[in-house]
């Protein structure tokens, strides 16, 4: 009886071994995006409450630009400045692949954001010189932004 239960410890077993069974996880819910262009060449887009600002960008390999989280990266990202020196924190700054730059802002601001790119005459991120003319017409023909308005 020692012997078998040795023998059954060390793996001297005559059944097969169990290939582990692979488990198909469902796809996540991919979320929908309400996009508007606007006159400047630049995009917002809506991702349910998270508001994400979207322009061309220079050929570079795609990765974090600026990040809130890390307070690391291009310290010109930091900060989204209107002319009227309102001010909005980005979560992140990216380089998608297809050489496209996205900022990322919280749930919390992203009314102000809108109404405030409808309302002012500029606004800055990045380097980057915006001009908000023609911007309330072209969010108020959208029916996810025309609640912030």
């Amino acid at each position: 009886m020692m012997l078998s239960s040795l023998w059954s410890i060390w793996g001297g077993s005559d059944e097969e071994p169990v290939e582990p069974e692979l488990v198909e996880m469902p796809a996540q819910n991919s979320v929908e995006r309400d996009v508007v262009t606007l006159p400047d060449g630049f995009s917002l887009v809506l991702e349910g409450k998270l508001l994400i600002m979207r322009w061309l960008g220079e050929a570079d390999n795609p990765g974090v630009i600026w990040s809130l989280a890390t307070a690391e990266g291009d310290r010109s990202c930091a900060n989204l400045v209107f002319n009227n020196g309102s001010e909005y924190r980005p979560i992140i700054v990216e380089m998608m692949p297809d050489t496209s730059i996205e900022a990322r802002f919280t749930p919390l601001d992203t009314g102000k954001i809108i109404t405030d790119i409808a309302l002012r005459g500029e606004v800055k991120l990045c380097g980057y010189e915006f001009s908000l003319k023609g911007s309330q017409s072209a969010l108020s023909k959208s029916d996810a932004f025309i609640p912030y308005l």
